[in-house]
């Protein structure tokens, strides 16, 4: 069966797997198996699951005390696993009374199949469906549908070892990106893993990045700090001449992916009439997606991905989600200073061979999710006037 072939099939059962809740149900409960509660998302039948997710699971355990729980920051998850055989038969991702995310794992010779149904007292609704085929023992193939579309991963080996994957999409004949699994050949571990768009070998996106225990994360936050400051100012200074005047220069991030952010330019010309000081239209004006010169748009051409900057902003992602409630305040402040102090530092640098400044313009950031645009614009504002800039 080609590849193609996979995919449709698959398909065409995600629409009718809820029809089987009930039934599997039934047959896991049948099962002689062992109940055990995690705070972890300990299995998945994806080769390097958690890794491509950015995570890394750290001597993860089974919930043995009241101790080992935190209800208020920790995930719940309840496993139906046969302890001698080392499979896993479900996995429910417990969200309330009732309410949960049931997967579903279901073992034969040459496949893994799991199947991932959303369950709460009136609908059960499909999540997902995976299959993992296997050749001599090893992943060979893996198919994920699910409500967003379906996609298809071959994998490359050699001997024991995985070396990677091509990605598939449907109906495509050509893969859409390379993926490179990187070990440390002394510790024989995954280090780092890498994705290339099929043809491009030069630019890499870091999908995981294997972190030192040590790191410190005011180091990191720095050293991104720096590169920020140093990459826009190379960047936009060799953009071509906008001819135009420019109020501002805007960073836009939030707290679910705090770095890279997107940037903007705001023209003049794209302002209402209310535009002095005293009548500032703060949300209006500075608001990324209302601008032409945009990089998410892909008019504005600054680019934040250079290889080595990816892994640090992968152990900042590992960092905020772990970041407990009664700490995030004061993480979510140490992200905000650092966003602040990268305004004030691009402030005094002269873009005047890329565009002409009005008499206000403003290095403006701000967290779009959090709606802080008149706390960033106030400090900032404040900043500029007392260093007459």
């Amino acid at each position: 069966m080609t590849i193609e072939e996979s995919i449709y099939k698959v398909e065409r059962e995600f629409e009718k797997i809820t029809d089987h809740h009930a039934k599997m149900l039934v047959e896991v409960n049948a099962k002689e198996a062992t109940s055990l509660y995690s705070i972890a998302n300990l299995y998945d039948i994806e080769p390097f699951f958690a890794e491509l997710q950015g995570e890394r699971l750290e001597n993860p355990t089974f919930i043995l005390s009241d101790d080992d729980f935190d209800p208020e920051d920790d995930d719940l998850y309840l496993y139906t696993l046969d302890l001698e055989d080392k499979k896993v038969f479900l996995k429910q991702l417990i969200l309330g009374k009732s309410l949960s995310y049931d997967t579903f794992f279901d073992y034969k010779k040459d496949v893994i199949k799991s199947t991932s149904i959303y369950v709460n007292k009136k609908e059960r609704k499909a999540i997902k469906l995976c299959y993992l085929f296997l050749e001599n023992r090893m992943p060979d193939l893996y198919i994920e549908c699910s409500q967003y579309g379906v996609q298809a991963k071959k994998y490359r080996k050699d001997k024991n070892v995985l070396l990677g994957y091509d990605l598939f999409l449907k109906d495509s004949k050509q893969p859409h990106c390379t993926v490179d699994f990187i070990y440390n050949q002394k510790e024989e571990t995954l280090e780092r893993i890498e994705q290339k768009q099929y043809g491009d070998r030069k630019n890499k996106l870091v999908l995981y990045q294997r972190q030192d225990p040590e790191k410190d994360i005011d180091a990191t936050l720095q050293q991104i700090e720096d590169y920020l400051v140093k990459e826009t100012y190379k960047q936009i200074s060799n953009l071509p001449n906008l001819k135009e005047q420019v109020y501002c220069i805007l960073f836009e991030y939030n707290m679910q992916g705090v770095f890279p952010p997107t940037i903007a330019i705001g023209l003049e010309k794209e302002r209402g009439a209310e535009k002095t000081l005293g009548n500032y239209e703060i949300w209006d004006h500075y608001n990324a997606p209302d601008m032409y010169y945009f990089s998410e748009d892909e008019t504005l051409d600054v680019n934040y991905y250079d290889e080595k900057i990816q892994r640090e902003y992968l152990f900042v992602d590992q960092i905020n989600s772990r970041v407990k409630s009664k700490d995030f305040s004061d993480w979510k402040n140490k992200v905000l200073e650092t966003y602040l102090r990268i305004a004030k530092r691009l402030m005094h640098m002269d873009f005047s061979g890329c565009f002409e400044k009005t008499n206000d313009f403003l290095i403006m950031v701000r967290d779009f999710e959090e709606y802080n645009n008149e706390e960033c614009f106030t400090v900032l504002k404040k900043y500029k006037e007392e260093n007459k800039l």
